[in-house]
């Protein structure tokens, strides 16, 4: 009885165990780390603005961020946030906006396989600074990969991505994961919480050859 409230409270103490949370920010004035690739791009700036944009017109440029969770982590859920815009009309700016200017925000498990999660477009610009769920892009994975599409057929500054305001240290970018323990590690601190309260994994009693005998002579 008691090596069964030992094993109880083991699995108990070890299931309580609290998802974890790792989370990702930066902005471009105050020392960002540099982007895990690049095509098509360069970081610019407009009054007190700094961001990245197409380094051409017609070309669209891609920013990739990669962030790598703690050892032995897996990611659960996860949401990101960005400040981007792609100015498509004349009321945002009246000499730098591209009607067919976009932004497209991505995230992938593997840098390879993406999905979008947010979009800045004619008609549908609205969308910076707004927090959205990306768990299904990243879910069960080590590494976490953002991608920025940018495009802008005449007047590249109109796509705009990590739009970092001087003097102001808020994040451009926020990628918040909650973690969970790979399946491996979790078996491995069981194994280490029974150890603890001296429990032993159940084992099948050998039979014995004379018992095995007497049974057959009573047949």
């Amino acid at each position: 009885m008691i090596k069964s409230i030992h094993v109880v409270l083991a699995i108990g103490l070890f299931a309580s165990r609290a998802p974890a949370a790792s989370v990702f920010s930066f902005n471009l004035n105050d020392q960002p780390p540099a982007p895990f690739s690049s095509s098509n791009v360069l970081l610019a700036s407009a009054g007190t603005q700094t961001f990245y944009q197409p380094k051409q017109p017609l070309i669209e440029g891609q920013v990739i961020y990669k962030f790598t969770l703690p050892p032995n982590e897996l990611a659960q859920s996860g949401t990101l946030l960005a400040k981007f815009n792609a100015l498509t009309s004349s009321q945002e700016s009246p000499t730098q906006f591209d009607r067919d200017a976009y932004v497209y925000l991505d995230a992938s498990r593997n840098g390879f396989t993406w999905t979008n999660i947010n979009a800045a477009l004619f008609g549908h610009s609205d969308t910076s600074n707004v927090t959205r769920d990306s768990t299904g892009s990243i879910k069960m994975s080590h590494d976490v990969f953002i991608r920025a599409r940018l495009y802008a057929p005449t007047t590249p500054a109109a796509a705009r991505f990590l739009i970092s305001t001087a003097g102001d240290h808020s994040p451009s970018l926020v990628v918040n994961v909650t973690t969970i323990p790979e399946p491996a590690t979790s078996c491995l601190s069981l194994i280490a919480a029974l150890a603890i309260c001296g429990c032993k994994w159940p084992t099948k009693k050998p039979r014995v050859a004379g018992v095995e005998a007497r049974r057959a002579r009573r047949c």
